[in-house]
């Protein structure tokens, strides 16, 4: 089976880590450990001693996979008390994923959200002929989900699908996002990514008038996103002036080096 171009070819050569209000939590085989600076981590006691296979943050909440799971999953808003959740789900669950302001839980024929780790719900009626999918992952706009056998499924809205074929036999357990791009993991060192995934651009405007201070400029986009500003010289190569989690959909910047450039471009970009 030929790959569907959304795919570049696999290359050979598990993620375990959660980021969530100011808290990091990591699993591993029967042990939950949290950070609040990524290098100083301390075991909590989850209250169950099974294997951890996945912890994902979404809907202000952080949620755990434990493995062998029928509906059952471990829930915390700030990583350190721990309580089991039935998310509804009717088959086993085989992977975990987020979005904006929302958890997401695969079963073998069924995608649940939730956007408090309490109450859940399928976006969709009826099954999802997916098989086993192993992890979903939100960037800019889209929601990807990967397959076990490498296929993978995209929507921009969790309700309309597109079905992506990766034509390769390896079989995958892990994806990410990272620089355009969705990357998946797999059995025998195999590493496969996407097409480049374009950004939805901010919409920006001066403020004036422009100051000693520098250059100011409002950019206005949905909250709850990563929002970069980019600068440039000449429209050709762009270089990051300030990037970071939106909390309102207007905020105002200020470029201090402005007044060093006879000319100077601006981009927003947010995902």
């Amino acid at each position: 089976m030929a790959p569907s171009g959304f795919f570049e070819p696999p290359h050979a050569c598990r993620s375990n880590t959660a980021v969530g209000g100011t808290s990091d939590v990591g699993v591993n085989t029967g042990s939950i450990l949290t950070s609040t600076n990524g290098a100083d981590w301390v075991l909590r006691d989850p209250g169950t001693n099974v294997e951890f296979l996945q912890v994902v943050y979404g809907g202000g909440v952080f949620v755990v996979l434990p493995r062998s799971s029928y509906g059952s999953i471990l829930v915390s808003s700030n990583g350190i008390d721990w309580g089991v959740q039935d998310c509804g789900a009717a088959n086993w669950i085989w992977g975990l994923g987020s979005g904006p302001g929302n958890a997401l839980v695969l079963s073998s024929q069924t995608l649940l959200t939730s956007s408090d780790g309490t109450h859940w719900s399928a976006p969709r009626s009826g099954p999802f002929p997916w098989g086993r999918c192993v992890r979903a992952v939100y960037a800019h706009g889209t929601y990807a989900v990967l397959c076990y056998n490498g296929n993978m499924f995209t929507s921009t809205n969790l309700t309309d699908w597109t079905f992506h074929s990766s034509g390769y036999a390896p079989f995958f357990n892990d994806l990410a996002f990272g620089n355009g791009r969705f990357v998946a993991v797999g059995n025998g060192g195999a590493i496969m990514r996407s097409a480049s995934v374009p950004s939805w651009p901010l919409e920006l405007a001066p403020l004036p008038p422009p100051g000693p201070a520098g250059f100011g400029l409002t950019a206005s986009g949905p909250a709850g996103r990563n929002w970069e500003i980019d600068v440039s010289a000449d429209l050709l190569g762009w270089t990051p002036l300030t990037n970071l989690w939106s909390t309102s959909t207007l905020l105002q910047f200020i470029d201090p080096d402005a007044p060093k450039y006879s000319r100077r471009f601006y981009r927003g970009q947010y995902w």
